[in-house]
Parts: structure tokens; sequence; C-alpha cells
């Protein structure tokens, strides 16, 4: 979040990627604007837990303080807030919000792809090769057995390997005429 000078970067503003670590998202979640409600939630209930231990009131929070938040890559992860004072001393404070942050639970566990019921050989290379955002699935390839199978998002996570050809762009005109590839 810091960089060298000394001056922290937000680069993220909403939770609408539709591919986070940790899983996929559904599209009927990216839709509904799930994940940003769910951390407004937490973020509001923990800003409220450090202000009461702050001994700042909501009203003193308006008048004299400018309250800045530092998103985490996750809508579940805890957030910073830097609290400035518009009042001489004129100082701005760091606050990890993670003791303040409730649990989140996760409706679904999420597993690892070698748990998955097809047989071991298929699992043990296989790469995602389509996903499937409305059904809430991916479709993965074995390259051992060629076999292909279909499980839902809770199995794909960081650790699941991408097929290279499917998830680039350097089969489509536009990378072939921004790079001058021709004739292939």
């Amino acid at each position: 979040m810091e960089n060298k000078n000394n001056k922290i970067d937000n680069k993220i503003v909403t939770y609408n990627d539709m591919l986070y670590k940790s899983s996929p998202v559904r599209a009927a979640d990216y839709i509904s604007d799930k994940y940003n409600d769910i951390h407004r939630q937490l973020y509001q209930r923990a800003v409220d837990k450090l202000l009461k231990e702050l001994n700042i009131s909501k009203e003193d929070l308006k008048i004299n303080y400018k309250l800045v938040e530092i998103k985490q890559d996750e809508y579940f992860k805890p957030s910073k807030v830097i609290i400035k004072n518009l009042s001489y001393p004129f100082t701005a404070t760091t606050y990890d919000l993670d003791k303040y942050w409730d649990n989140y639970e996760f409706l679904e566990e999420y597993k690892d792809l070698s748990e998955y019921w097809i047989d071991e050989e298929s699992t043990k290379d296989a790469e995602l090769i389509y996903i499937d955002y409305i059904k809430g699935k991916g479709k993965f390839k074995s390259k051992y057995t060629q076999k292909e199978f279909w499980v839902d998002f809770n199995y794909i996570n960081e650790n699941t390997r991408l097929n290279k050809d499917n998830f680039s762009l350097t089969n489509t005109f536009s990378y072939k005429l921004n790079n001058k590839i021709f004739g292939e």
C-alpha cells in the first residue's frame, strides 16, 4: 500500500471484478453488487468501533476530521483508514481496522481440485480452460488423460492452473493489430 515516498496509494475503489484470488464471482453476485455491500457493512462496523475507542463522535468526525479508507485486494479483508485532523496540528494517523473487523464467514467451503471426485490422474495436471460466470462453474482439461470436466467455483482459487491459450489475448485481432503481427 505504501510506496517509497511515504504516500499511501488506494488502487481499489470498488469490489467489482469477476475474478479474485479466492474465487471467481458468479454473475448474479456481480450484478447485485453483493461484495461491495458486504464490504461496506464490515467497514462501517469496524470504523464505528474505532471511533468509539478514540472517543470521536460522528458529529465531531464530520466537523473536525477527514476519514480516508485504504482497501485490501479482497472484499472480506480488513481495510486501513487514515484519520486527518482538519484543525491545528493537522495530523494524519493511519489505523489498521484488523482488530475491529468482524469475521466474515463464507457460506461456501473452498476446496482444492485434488478433492474432486474424478480420478487422480486427471486432476493432477488439469488446467482451467473456460469459466461460466452464469452457472458458477469452470471447465477443466487434463493434459495427461485428455478428460474434460466441470467443477463449481468453490474448486477454483489462486492455485488453479490456467490454460494460457484460452486465457490469453494473443490470438485476438486487436492484439495482432496493435503488435503489428501479420500473416499468422
